[in-house]
């Protein structure tokens, strides 16, 4: 299966209040494919939220999920808040 058949099926499943057993049944997909399909969304989100950062000399840049790109200085706070916020690394 595409993975448009599998984000279709797991949109199904999601708004079809069965179990997971029975709409699998139902549709011939095992579970844990299922499982791991409705978890592969989040997952997904979650790095396409984060951009990407890239050193260049004393500035890094962030290429934000947006199509913005920003240019900060490679130390102090503000580079660590931001990097707080995007979830690239923990307090």
């Amino acid at each position: 299966m595409t993975s448009k058949d599998w984000h279709w099926i797991a949109s199904e499943y999601r708004e079809s209040g069965e179990t997971q057993a029975s709409f699998c049944r139902r549709h011939g997909v095992t579970a844990s494919a299922l499982q791991y399909h409705l978890k592969k969304p989040q997952q997904e989100t979650k790095s396409q939220e984060v951009g990407s950062f890239i050193r260049i000399g004393e500035l890094i840049e962030i290429d934000l999920p947006t199509g913005a790109r920003v240019r900060i200085p490679a130390s102090g706070e503000l580079l660590k808040v931001i990097l707080e916020a995007c979830g690239a690394v923990t307090r």
